[in-house]
Protein backbone atom coordinates (compact mmCIF):
# COMPACT_ATOMS: atom_id res chain seq x y z
CA UNK A 1 0.00 0.00 0.00
CA UNK A 2 2.81 1.94 0.62
CA UNK A 3 4.21 1.86 -3.11
CA UNK A 4 1.03 2.35 -4.45
CA UNK A 5 0.40 5.73 -1.98
CA UNK A 6 3.39 7.20 -3.25
CA UNK A 7 2.69 6.14 -7.27
CA UNK A 8 -0.77 8.26 -6.52
CA UNK A 9 1.18 10.96 -5.40
CA UNK A 10 4.22 10.68 -8.13
CA UNK A 11 1.11 10.91 -10.57
CA UNK A 12 -0.76 13.95 -8.86
CA UNK A 13 2.71 15.70 -9.33
CA UNK A 14 3.29 14.49 -12.85
CA UNK A 15 -0.44 16.06 -13.63
CA UNK A 16 -0.09 19.04 -11.39
CA UNK A 17 3.35 19.93 -13.29
CA UNK A 18 1.78 19.38 -17.12
CA UNK A 19 1.27 22.86 -18.60
CA UNK A 20 -2.77 23.22 -19.22
CA UNK A 21 -1.81 23.77 -23.28
CA UNK A 22 -0.69 20.57 -23.20
CA UNK A 23 -4.33 18.89 -23.53
CA UNK A 24 -3.10 15.13 -24.51
CA UNK A 25 -0.20 14.98 -22.17
CA UNK A 26 -2.66 15.96 -19.36
CA UNK A 27 -5.67 13.40 -20.53
CA UNK A 28 -2.45 10.75 -20.41
CA UNK A 29 -1.47 11.98 -17.06
CA UNK A 30 -4.80 12.00 -15.29
CA UNK A 31 -5.72 8.76 -16.87
CA UNK A 32 -2.77 7.17 -15.10
CA UNK A 33 -3.52 9.19 -11.87
CA UNK A 34 -7.51 7.82 -11.83
CA UNK A 35 -5.50 4.21 -12.77
CA UNK A 36 -3.10 4.68 -9.63
CA UNK A 37 -5.58 5.67 -7.49
CA UNK A 38 -8.13 3.06 -8.72
CA UNK A 39 -5.03 0.30 -7.57
CA UNK A 40 -4.92 2.07 -4.11
CA UNK A 41 -8.42 1.72 -3.55
CA UNK A 42 -8.64 -1.58 -4.41
CA UNK A 43 -5.54 -2.22 -2.20
CA UNK A 44 -6.74 -0.27 0.78
CA UNK A 45 -10.15 -3.04 0.62
CA UNK A 46 -8.69 -6.14 0.26
CA UNK A 47 -6.05 -4.99 3.10
CA UNK A 48 -9.21 -4.29 5.08
CA UNK A 49 -11.06 -7.79 4.01
CA UNK A 50 -8.21 -9.76 5.14
CA UNK A 51 -7.53 -7.08 8.28
CA UNK A 52 -10.98 -8.76 9.10
CA UNK A 53 -10.81 -11.94 8.74
CA UNK A 54 -7.52 -12.31 10.13
CA UNK A 55 -9.58 -11.40 13.47
CA UNK A 56 -13.05 -13.41 13.43
CA UNK A 57 -12.82 -15.66 16.36
CA UNK A 58 -11.82 -19.18 15.68
CA UNK A 59 -13.92 -21.73 14.46
CA UNK A 60 -14.93 -25.03 16.48
CA UNK A 61 -12.75 -27.70 14.09
CA UNK A 62 -9.80 -24.59 14.03
CA UNK A 63 -9.77 -24.44 18.10
CA UNK A 64 -10.02 -28.70 18.21
CA UNK A 65 -7.57 -28.66 15.95
CA UNK A 66 -5.19 -26.34 17.55
CA UNK A 67 -5.83 -28.52 21.15
CA UNK A 68 -4.71 -31.66 19.36
CA UNK A 69 -1.29 -30.16 18.50
CA UNK A 70 -0.54 -28.36 21.76
CA UNK A 71 -1.73 -31.68 23.56
CA UNK A 72 0.77 -34.14 21.36
CA UNK A 73 3.65 -31.43 20.50
CA UNK A 74 6.31 -33.35 21.16
CA UNK A 75 5.31 -35.95 18.81
CA UNK A 76 4.81 -32.66 16.08
CA UNK A 77 8.38 -31.75 17.46
CA UNK A 78 9.95 -34.77 16.19
CA UNK A 79 7.74 -35.91 13.22
CA UNK A 80 10.00 -35.99 10.02
CA UNK A 81 7.90 -33.57 8.28
CA UNK A 82 8.93 -30.93 11.18
CA UNK A 83 11.32 -28.49 9.50
CA UNK A 84 13.59 -26.79 11.63
CA UNK A 85 12.05 -23.17 10.27
CA UNK A 86 8.79 -25.29 11.38
CA UNK A 87 10.39 -25.77 15.16
CA UNK A 88 11.79 -22.11 14.99
CA UNK A 89 8.25 -20.93 14.53
CA UNK A 90 6.70 -22.88 17.35
CA UNK A 91 9.45 -21.49 19.40
CA UNK A 92 8.49 -18.01 18.79
CA UNK A 93 4.51 -18.90 19.94
CA UNK A 94 6.03 -20.79 23.17
CA UNK A 95 8.77 -18.11 24.03
CA UNK A 96 7.97 -14.82 25.32
CA UNK A 97 10.83 -13.64 25.74
CA UNK A 98 14.35 -13.84 26.63
CA UNK A 99 16.55 -11.79 28.39
CA UNK A 100 20.46 -11.83 28.80
CA UNK A 101 22.31 -9.90 31.95
CA UNK A 102 25.91 -8.89 31.81
CA UNK A 103 26.77 -10.04 35.54
CA UNK A 104 27.77 -13.47 36.35
CA UNK A 105 25.33 -15.96 37.81
CA UNK A 106 27.11 -18.12 40.63
CA UNK A 107 30.54 -16.50 40.47
CA UNK A 108 30.69 -17.83 36.97
CA UNK A 109 31.82 -15.28 34.81
CA UNK A 110 30.01 -15.26 31.59
CA UNK A 111 27.09 -17.66 32.26
CA UNK A 112 23.80 -17.18 30.98
CA UNK A 113 20.61 -18.10 32.66
CA UNK A 114 16.91 -18.20 31.61
CA UNK A 115 14.59 -16.46 33.84
CA UNK A 116 11.00 -17.22 33.96
CA UNK A 117 9.06 -15.16 30.99
CA UNK A 118 6.85 -12.05 32.03
CA UNK A 119 3.39 -12.24 32.48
Amino acid sequence: MERARYEVERMQRQYNRVEPENRLGARELETQWNTALHMLHALEQEYAREQARALAPLSAADRTLIEQVVTDLPRVWHATKTTPADRKRMLRCLIRGVSLDSFSVQGTPGCISAGRPAV
